[in-house]
């Protein structure tokens, strides 16, 4: 079933696409006077990203992009103010508060990524950690186990064969059945035990999944115990306990997917060489057991700013007080995780203290070519998921920084309008934008490196810094306010092309080899990842963390040149990417423009590695055309209402946007040099709108601040340049 409906979606996505007649009438469209055929090729940018079958709710890295842009328009598939509420109301949170990855089913961490899995060691696993599936033929093992599947099936743990490594007491065998290892409580100590020599290292192992079928629904518990080299019998210090009734998080199946954490107990270390699961002394109680491995700690670190940033623009945009009501605990919950378990008041910045996730690169590669391996090190915690972002890392702290402010601004409209029914938190504004403040203030000190003009992606435990010209790492820092107005410049100076880094592998034009966005790294990397990546398959700029490129990107890379350099750098750039875009078009789109290897690279997509990310998992794509609104319109949504800040090219004379969606409204859009004219039809609702310094909302009543408080919907507003 599940390779069935992979193969149906694989289908679709190859097929969608978009043209100039496709796209209905009521999707936005944008109007600038003379340059019709762009403004419809990135209308079709849009349609092309919107109508991606996966762009929809799904891995929780898509929280903080996609939202916004897809809400914006015209509900042609789905009502997405809908869809994206139902997804952060039923967003899985654990007792913590950690925010689950929900990206696709594997055999690794449930609310991690899913990998690196238990056999991904390079030369062998065994020893070092462990997986007993209970499958009869590899042909049942899912995609991203599906390579090691015959490897595991020839050593022995596989069916029946796995089966035989385990001891039972108490509990009646019946075999693997249905690939399953069937077990039924007899008497009134049932437990299972692996046979003599097994081992495994208890730090790359900090988890153990136990998925198994159970003949009850009734709240139960099992306990796992183990023995290390040179222990002697059993131990209740040596044991942990967990929930067999665990909810699963994939496809909504009957299977059981439960989670240990024995790396909570300070005696989970060195060598194990044994496990025992004690179950419940309920006779008759069946287990099929689906599945017994270990599991690395790939939770991702960015999780709770994704989901915090993208609740809030999804209150911001849909202005839905309901919504907001049944979030907000949730919210907060996670807010507090973030500061507790991710912020280092110390370091004034984020340190990532999961296990495995301490920055430093997965081998060493000595004069010979000879490496070194740090199993269990490296574990990335982002998007960009083959690299090592851990410890003291850039991209958090930004992201963090953005989401302090975000939510001091949320919290402060709540105080100021009880009538909500929102309750009263005890998080301080003010403190919250201070904390902000003291994390940008840090990392544009510690993170920057002086000899490049840029930002180390991480600090590693070590002390060592990594720099490998990561041109997303440092336009996201500018777009998300986490930059000095000096750095800002460098940063931008570098990209461009205007000054040169001599010891990058990419440099000046070349930045933008692949003309749809920056590469994403500039300089060759063979040092900084996770172990089981083998950068040496891919030379530089066939692979997206690796010199490629990701279209999305282009979305921080202009917004950066609006701020830096002004909107008409930034349109100049969005020109040449439309360039790049009429040949796509010719060639029949974006797989048929980049299927005969003609043009020097490939796509990424759907367990495909390349050096082009641009459609399939990349749905935040969508960002691209969304520059359009957000930077030159300048249309913000925020808790009170929007701002509209014209961004325009001295070349404009206007620019217009229709059918733009924002809570209950349709609204169009018009600007120029002096008036800005918003109309809005929908049911009225008294807003506050932010304008442009220097502009007066002829009918709407002055707040100070440039903010004006007026009643939108059945009509046009409008706003006149002063003097």
């Amino acid at each position: 079933m599940k390779k069935l409906l992979f193969i149906v979606i694989m289908t679709a996505i190859l097929s969608y696409g978009g043209s100039a007649k496709d796209i209905p009438e009521e999707f936005i469209n944008f109007k600038f006077p003379g340059h019709e055929k762009q403004m419809e090729q990135i209308r079709s940018i849009y349609y092309e990203a919107y109508m991606n079958p996966v762009a929809t709710p799904g891995a929780s890295f898509i929280d903080v992009w996609a939202p916004v842009p897809l809400m914006s328009v015209a509900p042609v598939k789905k009502d997405m103010m809908s869809v994206w509420k139902e997804t952060f109301l039923n967003r899985k949170i654990n007792k913590e508060g950690y925010v689950t990855c929900n990206q696709h089913f594997s055999h690794a961490l449930d609310d991690g990524w899913p990998f690196p899995l238990f056999p991904q060691i390079q030369g062998d696993y065994e020893g070092i950690t462990f997986g007993f599936l209970f499958q009869d033929s590899p042909s049942d093992i899912t995609m991203m186990l599906a390579p090691s599947a015959p490897a595991l099936d020839r050593k022995g743990y596989m069916g029946e064969k796995a089966a035989a490594r385990w001891s039972v007491h108490d509990m009646e065998n019946l075999g693997v059945i249905d690939d399953a290892w069937q077990i039924k409580v007899t008497g009134p100590d049932p437990w299972i035990e692996t046979n003599d020599g097994f081992v495994c290292d208890a730090f790359c192992c900090p988890f153990i999944s136990f998925r198994a079928f159970i003949s009850t629904e009734k709240p139960m518990k099992a306990t796992l115990q183990w023995q290390r080299e040179g222990d002697k019998g059993w131990s209740r210090s040596r044991s942990v306990s967990f929930d067999l009734q665990t909810p699963d998080p994939f496809m909504g199946s009957v299977l059981r997917f439960c989670t240990v954490e024995p790396s909570r107990s300070k005696e989970w270390n060195g060598t194990i060489t044994k496990l025992r699961i004690r179950f419940p002394a309920e006779k008759g109680l069946g287990f099929a057991i689906n599945s017994v491995f270990s599991a690395f700690n790939t939770r991702h670190q960015m999780n709770a700013c994704n989901f915090l940033i993208g609740s809030i623009n999804t209150y911001n945009q849909t202005g839905d007080t309901e919504f907001l009501k049944k979030n907000i605990e949730r919210m907060r919950k996670v807010f507090r995780y973030a500061q507790k378990e991710l912020y280092d008041s110390k370091a004034g910045m984020i340190r990532v203290r999961y296990q495995g996730h301490d920055g430093i690169p997965g081998y060493v590669t000595d004069e010979n070519g000879d490496r070194t391996y740090n199993f269990g090190h490296s574990i990335g915690g982002n998007y960009w998921d083959i690299l090592p972002f851990g410890n003291l890392e850039t991209y958090t702290s930004y992201y963090y920084v953005y989401t302090l402010r975000m939510m001091a601004d949320l919290e402060e409209y709540i105080a100021a309008n009880p009538q909500l029914g929102l309750g009263k938190s005890p998080m301080k504004p003010e403190s919250m934008r201070r904390e902000a403040d003291r994390i940008v203030k840090t990392i544009n000190a510690r993170l920057w490196n002086p000899e490049t003009g840029r930002f180390y992606a991480a600090e590693d435990v070590n002390g060592d810094k990594w720099d490998f010209g990561f041109t997303f790492l440092n336009t996201e820092a500018i777009y998300y306010g986490a930059v000095t107005p000096e750095h800002a410049r460098e940063i931008m100076d570098w990209i461009d092309g205007r000054r040169t880094v001599e010891s990058d592998t990419s440099k000046g034009g070349d930045i933008y080899r692949w003309r749809l966005a920056p590469r994403a790294t500039t300089l060759r990397n063979e040092k900084w990842y996770f172990w089981a990546w083998d950068c040496r398959v891919f030379p530089f700029g066939l692979q997206v963390q690796d010199g490629g490129a990701v279209f999305a990107q282009s979305f921080n890379d202009m917004m950066s040149r609006i701020r830096v350099y002004g909107p008409g750098n930034a349109w100049q750039r969005f020109e040449g990417i439309l360039d790049w875009y009429s040949e796509v078009q010719e060639a029949g789109g974006y797989r048929a423009y980049y299927a005969d290897g003609s043009k020097g690279n490939t796509l990424q997509g759907s367990g495909t590695a390349g050096g082009i990310g641009i459609d399939m998992e990349f749905v935040e794509t969508v960002l691209v055309p969304y520059t359009m609104i957000e930077g030159f319109m300048g249309f913000k949504a925020n808790p009170e209402g929007f701002a509209i800040l014209p961004n325009l090219p001295d070349s404009w004379p206007s620019y217009e946007i229709t059918g733009l969606r924002y809570r209950n409204f349709v609204m169009d859009l018009k600007a120029s040099k002096d008036i800005i004219e918003i109309t809005a039809e929908g049911p009225r609702e008294t807003l506050v709108i932010t304008v442009p310094e220097g502009f007066t909302l002829t009918e709407g009543k002055d707040l100070g601040g440039n903010r004006w408080q007026a009643e939108i919907g059945g009509g046009r507003i409008t706003a006149v340049r002063r003097g």
